[in-house]
């Protein structure tokens, strides 16, 4: 949310960019130990 509304009026050029690829990359990670934990409790869907 701060990268896409707030900081393009704010900021620019390389931080921004820093810090849309550090959202994506905390989503993907997020995601990956979301789906662990699920499997590992014993969802397989």
């Amino acid at each position: 949310m701060v990268v896409g509304v707030y900081l393009p009026f704010v900021d620019g050029g390389v931080r921004l960019a820093n810090c849309g690829l550090f959202a994506i990359v905390a989503a993907e990670l997020v995601n990956s130990v979301v789906a662990l934990m699920s499997y590992r409790r014993g969802w397989h869907g």
